[in-house]
């Protein structure tokens, strides 16, 4: 079973259940606050692993993405690698205030930047932030998500930008490790039954 669907699926209040607006704009009955392990310094460091781990054979020397869940990701990368020697934020809206930038970093024409997010389902945001790279002559590698809710952000950003997306886990994925659960609890409590009626 894929770990992180499976620590999503455990984790408190990580996978919730409900009517939710996401970031696509759209609407669902589920959402996955990734926050809550991205804030937890041994799974952070684990995502890092496994996106360093999934991306070896892409060469990159920056690492980020839109605002702002990719920046705990980002940097968490960063220390791991030694080949990665900065990170970047896209912002949502240009700044009002100073430079106005849209961007934030210092990113060279140079540079060769994997893109990352937490969480992907249109794919839009990971747009914004790759079409926003690209504006600044940087060479984008790839891009790596947490996980993809499949809604067609995969598709999308392959056709758009000829651009190999990854991710740890699937929406897929978290609903066995979400079966599996039921099952193991069914099973506790099945076991838990037989014994108060053997006791009986």
């Amino acid at each position: 079973m894929n770990w992180l669907a499976d620590m999503i699926a455990h984790w408190p209040k990580c996978y919730l259940e409900g009517e939710f607006n996401l970031a696509s704009g759209g609407k669902d009955s589920n959402y996955i606050d990734l926050w809550v392990l991205l804030t937890n310094r041994s799974i952070l460091s684990r995502i890092a692993m496994q996106v360093l781990g999934q991306t070896r054979e892409l060469d990159y020397n920056t690492v980020g993405g839109c605002e702002l869940a990719s920046m705990p990701i980002a940097d968490a990368v960063m220390m791991r690698q030694a080949m990665v020697s900065h990170t970047f934020l896209v912002r949502k809206q240009p700044k009002t205030t100073g430079p106005e930038k849209l961007v934030e970093g210092s990113l060279q024409p140079s540079d060769r930047a994997l893109v990352v997010e937490d969480v992907t389902s249109t794919g839009k945001s990971v747009a914004h932030a790759v079409e926003a790279v690209l504006d600044l002559g940087v060479t984008v590698v790839g891009i790596m998500a947490c996980v993809d809710r499949e809604e067609g952000a995969h598709e999308m950003l392959q056709e758009k930008f000829s651009l190999d997306f990854r991710s740890i886990t699937t929406l897929s994925e978290i609903r066995k490790a979400l079966w599996s659960r039921g099952t193991e609890e069914i099973q506790v409590q099945a076991a838990l039954n037989s014994k108060v009626s053997r006791s009986v």
